[in-house]
């Protein structure tokens, strides 16, 4: 395994550690985000900018564990790549939860996902499937849009979460409307997700109040 220092966002490290402790003299753990077969991943922070980051720890038995060896191969060979980032450790540990990364007191209409892809992809692909959908698609500042169908009306924000890791976070919140959910409004948000399909990695708050 590589230990040059170079602070990659998604620094491998052999040390032991748990939340709070420091790795590698420039990162300090956070909470656990997930555990594969023989590493913990940690949201943390750096201790050169105060970056948000997510580091992988490797447990000591995993470096003398011959059964491990093809995992930690494969996971050498992916420093190939141009860039590694978040997304990489999803498809490499199971379990993995990225909730820790987002805000926990989501309102109850609203609904977030991460992406991989590019800001303007994501904006895209939301602005085409809105308007398949038969929604109005209306501009704001930045990368932020309003989408209007019948009484019907969504805010969407794309907003870059950890720039070093390529992570968007999408928010969509209906801004018409009481405090609830209706049936129609939930229906039109599974349509949406539905129809933004791959670009999503992972949903947050699904579990919406409904009312008939």
């Amino acid at each position: 395994m590589d230990r040059n220092p170079n602070p990659n966002p998604l620094r491998r490290s052999t040390s032991g550690g748990g939340s709070g402790g420091i790795i590698l003299e420039k990162y300090q753990l956070g909470q656990i985000l997930g555990r594969g077969s023989f590493a913990k991943v940690y949201r943390a922070k750096s201790l050169l900018d105060n970056a948000n980051v997510a580091i992988k720890v490797i447990e000591k038995p995993a470096i003398a564990d011959q059964t491990a060896e093809s995992l930690l191969v494969r996971e050498e060979n992916c420093k190939s790549d141009v860039s590694v980032n978040a997304f990489d450790i999803i498809s490499m540990s199971s379990g993995l939860d990225l909730s820790g990364l987002f805000e926990a007191d989501l309102g109850k209409k609203e609904r977030r996902f991460a992406s991989r892809g590019s800001m303007k992809d994501v904006e895209e692909r939301v602005e085409r499937v809105s308007g398949e959908l038969g929604y109005k698609v209306e501009k704001g500042k930045g990368r932020e849009m309003g989408l209007v169908k019948g009484k019907m009306v969504l805010l969407v924000r794309i907003l870059e979460l950890v720039a070093k890791m390529g992570l968007l976070m999408v928010e969509m919140k209906v801004v018409s409307g009481g405090d609830e959910l209706d049936k129609g409004d939930v229906d039109q948000l599974e349509a949406l997700k539905l129809g933004l399909g791959d670009i999503a990695v992972s949903w947050h708050n699904n579990d919406v109040a409904v009312n008939a």
